[in-house]
This record gives structure tokens, C-alpha cells and sequence, in this order.
């Protein structure tokens, strides 16, 4: 999903679409788009290129046609809200991570050339 622009330009060998559904939820497909169910759905339509490049090509109407569960839009809502939560956790574990990994790298630089002295 386009989401930190509000225009792109993409090569034609993607298709590009958004819905114009007032009971589609985009985030919920945000995630429908990761999960495994709709690789699986995916894989019985994709045939591998002849130059073995590993993009995928499939015919649009396939694509269109394939089928998806598709729950009411509260539900929806609700699925994509938890998932969004659940990311917006795991960002901000990461950046813990990276200051913990700079801190100690400048600790070490400090401890390890005696510019700081440790008490034992």
C-alpha cells in the first residue's frame, strides 16, 4: 500500500488498484496481504517466468477472481486495529534495541580504551 506518499510512480509490471468499497476496510487488507491464506491463493494462479527471475506472473481476471474472506467492516476495523498495535509495539522494541546496541557500543569504546575507569 501506498501510505507515506500520496502519489507514486510504479513500473507496469505491477497492477495497481485501491477500492472504492465502503465495506472494505484498506488496513484490514493491508494485513490480508501478508497472511498465509492469501499467499495460498495466490500460488494456485502465479506461474514463474521463463527467464526464472522470480516475479510471479498471473492473469488479472485470476487475480481478481480470487476468493477471500471477507468479514463486515467492524470486524474488519477491529482486526486491523489489534495488528496495528501489535506493530506499532514491535517499532518501538526495535528502536529500544537499536539505543540499548548504541549505548553499549559507546560504553565499550569508553571501558575498553580506560577513557572511563570501572570500579570492581
Amino acid at each position: 500500500m501506498l501510505k507515506k506518499y500520496p502519489n507514486g510512480i510504479v513500473s507496469t509490471l505491477y497492477i495497481c488498484f485501491r477500492s472504492k468499497s465502503r465495506i472494505v476496510h484498506n488496513g484490514f487488507f493491508e494485513y490480508l496481504f501478508q497472511s498465509q491464506a492469501y499467499y495460498k491463493e495466490l500460488e494456485k494462479i502465479t506461474q514463474e517466468g521463463n527467464r526464472n527471475h522470480g516475479l510471479l506472473n498471473m492473469n488479472i481476471n485470476d487475480f481478481f477472481n480470487i476468493k477471500i474472506i471477507l468479514p463486515e467492516y467492524e470486524v474488519q476495523n477491529n482486526v486491523y486495529n489489534v495488528l496495528s498495535k501489535i506493530d506499532k509495539k514491535i517499532e518501538l522494541e526495535k528502536l529500544k534495541q537499536t539505543q540499548y546496541k548504541n549505548l553499549k557500543k559507546g560504553l565499550m569504546q569508553q571501558l575498553l580504551t580506560g577513557k572511563v575507569k570501572v570500579n570492581v
